[in-house]
C-alpha cells in the first residue's frame, strides 16, 4: 500500500464522516496530553495492523486468485 494511498483513503474517510473524524480526534488528542503511554500504546497497534493488513494484501495477489483452492469441488 503506498503512503500517497493511505493518505488519499484517510482523507476520503474524514470527508464522509465528519462527526466520527472530529470525535476519534479529540480522543487521541485527549489521550496525547492526558495518557501518552496508552496513546503510544494504540498507535503502535495501529502500526501493526496496518503492516498485516498489506502483508494479506500482497499475500492475498500472490497468484492464488488464478487457482482453485483444495479441497473445493
Amino acid at each position: 500500500m503506498a503512503f500517497d494511498k493511505l493518505i488519499v483513503d484517510i482523507q476520503n474517510y474524514i470527508q464522509a464522516n465528519p462527526a466520527g473524524s472530529i470525535s476519534a480526534g479529540v480522543i487521541l488528542l485527549f489521550l496525547l496530553f492526558k495518557r501518552p503511554k496508552i496513546f503510544i500504546v494504540l498507535f503502535f497497534i495501529g502500526l501493526v495492523a496496518v503492516g498485516m493488513q498489506y502483508i494479506f494484501t500482497k499475500l492475498s495477489g500472490a497468484g492464488l486468485g488464478d487457482k482453485k483452492p483444495p479441497f473445493i469441488n
